[in-house]
């Protein structure tokens, strides 16, 4: 009876293994991903994060704002001299050589000379106004104030970029949103407004298709509150405290992609069209990631990050790393994003690899591969970064046929790895699972 119970189990692993990696989902991605990097600085909270050429900006809460010019990975100090820029960071937005920063207590400042020196750009508030959002069209700047402490009445508001005199347009959008998440615009410019407090309210988004004069409420039905957006294409995610929803009609419509129930803080998508990979931070819980655009399963990469008791506030994607900003004192962490995907491609013309036996494997596996010609032959297995860790033929001529080819695993650790088979300049993949 104990063996068959033991049999039992082996072969639930077993399916639910070869399901994770032939459901296009990525398997064990804590082992796929390797741990985060702390940065050195800045070590306070990050709220907003922008490219300006091949330089980064971010804004944090206790030291102002910080540039980078080698990718992200160390940061320098811009001592601005503005009180207004100390406060929280809403966002970017820029023009050329001009940049924009909105600050929720700050209002908006701007930079000439590409973020190296800074001044207000604050005439026509009637205070130092609390800005969640701002976007630049053409020659016109839109900033979403915030109706915090009754100072002014919240909305959009508007000006030319060449000189501030910002006024309130637009209806159908309520003076008394005390909150929002953000400002966005689509390639087609719809400005989106994004609500994180809905007040009295239960609009959580608003759209104007008319440069803001006008605001529809198209709201996501059962999400109370949206804490993230972004656009990518003509695709738009949302991040809510419902979990993570997708709309591919301005806002019409909306669908739920995966983590419902959850409350999403940032949300960061890598590549187009339905099949890129999603990245979400969760409150409490730290990241998750989807490599087929939300369809299947959901896996956890926190990993290292000191996520207890904190949560993500800048999610961000810049040459080929992911960087994530954390809410308390533990500043900005970074991982590369080289990471093979977890897709089989296990056919290409004339060469098919028919099985990998047996899956999941321990110390040795062996790949058959089918030829209708004969081909030069290169087989290599790679880890999950793509480095090579084993190679096994190496542009050997091969007849037509079947040929069995075996792996020794013993010196690799357990994780995902894979196959990669070149047969005359073309390649195919297969993952191979290998466990302790």
């Amino acid at each position: 009876m104990h063996r068959i119970k033991t049999f039992f189990v082996l072969f639930i692993l077993f399916l639910s293994i070869v399901f994770s990696v032939h459901s296009h989902t990525p398997a064990f991605a804590q082992e796929i991903y390797p741990e985060w990097q702390r940065i050195e600085s800045p070590r306070d909270r990050i709220f907003a994060v922008t490219q300006h050429q091949n330089r980064l900006f971010a804004a944090s809460e206790d030291t102002g704002l910080w540039e980078s010019s080698n990718g992200g990975l160390s940061w320098n100090r811009i001592f601005t001299t503005l009180f207004e820029m100390t406060f929280d960071a809403s966002g970017f937005a820029q023009s050329r050589n001009t940049l924009w920063a909105g600050f929720r207590g700050g209002g908006v400042c701007r930079s000439d000379d590409g973020g190296r020196t800074w001044q207000t750009f604050n005439a026509g508030f009637q205070t130092q106004s609390f800005v969640g959002g701002i976007v630049q069209i053409g020659d016109t700047l839109f900033a979403a104030v915030e109706n915090s402490f009754g100072l002014q009445a919240g909305g959009i508001y508007r000006t030319e970029i060449h000189k501030a005199a910002w006024t309130r347009i637009g209806t159908g959008i309520p003076t008394t949103v005390p909150e929002f998440s953000g400002l966005h615009k689509t390639e087609a410019n719809v400005l989106i407004a994004a609500s994180s407090n809905n007040g009295v309210r239960r609009g959580n988004i608003y759209v104007s298709e008319d440069f803001g004069r006008t605001w529809e409420d198209r709201r996501i039905a059962d999400a109370f509150q949206v804490f993230s957006i972004q656009v990518v294409g003509t695709a738009i995610y949302a991040g809510t405290t419902n979990g993570l929803y997708r709309s591919d009609d301005d806002c019409k419509t909306w669908r739920k992609i995966g983590l419902q129930g959850k409350l999403v803080d940032r949300v960061s998508v890598q590549g187009t069209g339905s099949g890129g990979t999603i990245y979400a931070s969760v409150d409490g819980e730290g990241l998750y990631v989807n490599d087929n655009g939300g369809n299947g399963f959901w896996f956890n990469m926190t990993k290292n990050l000191p996520i207890e008791d904190d949560f993500i506030s800048a999610l961000f994607m810049y040459n080929n790393r992911l960087f994530v900003g954390l809410s308390a004192n533990n500043g900005l962490w970074s991982i590369p994003l080289t990471v093979v995907s977890v897709r089989d491609n296990a056919e290409i013309s004339g060469v098919t690899i028919s099985s990998i036996f047996p899956q999941p494997a321990r110390d040795e596996a062996s790949i058959i591969i089918t030829t209708d010609r004969a081909v030069s032959l290169s087989v290599s297995l790679h880890d999950a970064l793509g480095n090579t860790v084993l190679v096994m033929k190496s542009g050997e001529r091969v007849s037509a046929g079947k040929h069995s080819i075996s792996a020794n695993l013993r010196s690799l650790s357990s994780g995902v790895y894979y196959f990669r088979v070149n047969a005359s300049g073309r390649t195919a993949t297969r993952a191979l699972v290998r466990v302790p």
